[in-house]
């Protein structure tokens, strides 16, 4: 863990300084290549709940594991589920993307449990409609987010979103699950990861996984 300092009170709180994450599909928001644009529409997808594509990604999940992939040690029967929650407080009967992909992947049988315990308190700007360099960092994620104790959670817990760029979202969620489960192992999922470094990418499938770090105030995922 880490400590860094909250904006206005000054004080500092202890964070998760890093935190393994893996994801099953690249995206790429700006590239203009066919790969790219249609890398764009399989994340447009998911992120609205379209059930098709996101059973078509469930089912490569299942396959990869099956085969023995770098993403096995994510998923398993005594691993609990956690979804990311949006950057605003749920309204009843909004679209919950995170958990949503968290049913499909317990359904396929690929985890024990669901657990929608993270919930946001007060909205944070959107990232993907920050522009560079002033996305919400670690600490404002901290301070928005809250855990509600739930049963469910086991030994093992996977935080879940359905994309994964910097890693801020994820090291605040981790820092406040491990307030309660402070011994849990913990790892990051997210379906897709942004690859907004590159012009364009050459394949959407391309399971990967590695680790997310606290820089100063910032999530730095690598790769």
């Amino acid at each position: 863990t880490s400590s860094i300092s909250f904006p206005g009170d000054g004080t500092r709180k202890r964070v998760v300084s890093e935190i393994p994450y893996g994801a099953l599909l690249a995206y790429s928001p700006r590239g203009q290549a066919e790969v790219s644009r249609r890398s764009q529409d399989v994340c447009y997808r998911l992120k609205g709940g379209d059930p098709t594509t996101l059973q078509r990604a469930v089912q490569l999940l299942r396959e990869h594991i099956a085969t023995g992939g770098v993403l096995s040690p994510f998923f398993g029967p005594r691993v609990a589920l956690v979804p990311t929650p949006r950057s605003a407080p749920l309204v009843q009967g909004a679209l919950w993307p995170a958990e949503v992909i968290c049913r499909a992947i317990a359904d396929a049988g690929l985890a024990g449990s669901v657990v929608p315990c993270l919930r946001r308190t007060v909205a944070v700007q959107k990232s993907a409609r920050a522009p560079r360099g002033e996305r919400p960092q670690v600490s404002r994620h901290f301070e928005s987010l809250a855990v509600q104790p739930m049963v469910g959670i086991t030994e093992r817990i996977v935080i879940v979103d359905d994309v994964i760029t910097k890693g801020s979202t994820a090291l605040a969620a981790a820092s406040r699950l491990a307030e309660i489960y402070p011994d849990a192992d913990m790892k990051v999922f997210a379906l897709v990861r942004t690859k907004g470094l590159v012009p364009d990418i050459d394949r959407i499938l391309d399971p990967t996984t590695g680790i997310v770090r606290l820089v100063g105030d910032e999530g730095d995922r690598q790769p």
